[in-house]
């Protein structure tokens, strides 16, 4: 299972933190489409599951938690929106996630 992490606030007045809409699966990339209109991608080489998963086995994802995180049941993986370290941006932007440091080799 996948788990990364940075939480996200609901922005000014206590609002209710963003949830996930929507989510894509492409060969390279994982987009995420929040409840306040803004996109996160991250690599899905982050998730050797996903990676390796068959188009037929990413397109199996359900939303999970409320909408605070999504599940590939066929694959055991699940991620949390919470761990997801990405750059803020005002609602209604895209979010570009972090490009964590490649490890030694």
């Amino acid at each position: 299972m996948l788990f990364l992490s940075v939480a996200l606030t609901g922005g000014p007045h206590g609002l209710r933190p963003p949830r996930l809409r929507r989510v894509e699966v492409a060969d390279d990339w994982l987009t995420l489409e929040l409840t306040d209109g803004r996109h996160l991608r991250m690599p899905t080489v982050w998730s050797p599951a996903l990676a390796d998963a068959a188009p037929a086995e990413r397109r199996g994802w359900r939303l999970v938690a409320g909408g605070l995180g999504v599940a590939w049941p066929a694959l055991a993986e699940i991620l949390s929106l919470h761990a997801i370290p990405i750059r803020r941006h005002p609602v209604g932007q895209s979010a570009t996630i972090l490009q964590l440091p490649k490890a030694a080799g």
